[in-house]
């Protein structure tokens, strides 16, 4: 699996923030955006120089989840994250922060290989 100029170590720490958000009280809504404008999208774009990079693959799956996540435009003085998870379904929002466990377990995983 072939590597990009991404830290690992950084990447994880805003991923496992965005979960600990996640696991917190009020609504799953409420609590996307902040798990992901506050933490997750720090990750994005990648950083380097601080640790292993991030492969490929599992890069690819964070720059479509912010990609996904940045599809509606900005609404009034919403930004374009919490414009395009206010307008998502529940099914969205519950596939999104399944997105964010999974990618934050893949980055876990992939330290402790180190």
């Amino acid at each position: 699996m072939s590597t990009v100029g991404s830290d690992r170590n950084y990447t994880l720490e805003k991923y496992r923030t965005a979960v600990y958000t996640l696991a917190g009280r009020g609504p799953l809504r409420d609590r996307l955006i902040d798990a992901y404008a506050s933490s997750a999208t720090r990750a994005y774009p990648p950083k380097s120089g601080m640790g292993p990079p991030v492969d490929s693959e599992l890069l690819d799956q964070i720059q479509n989840l912010h990609m996904r996540l940045n599809a509606v435009d900005a609404v009034g003085d919403e930004g374009t994250i919490s414009s395009t998870i206010n307008a998502m379904t529940d099914e969205e929002l519950d596939q999104v922060a399944e997105e964010i466990v999974s990618i934050t377990f893949q980055l876990a995983r992939a330290c402790n290989d180190d």
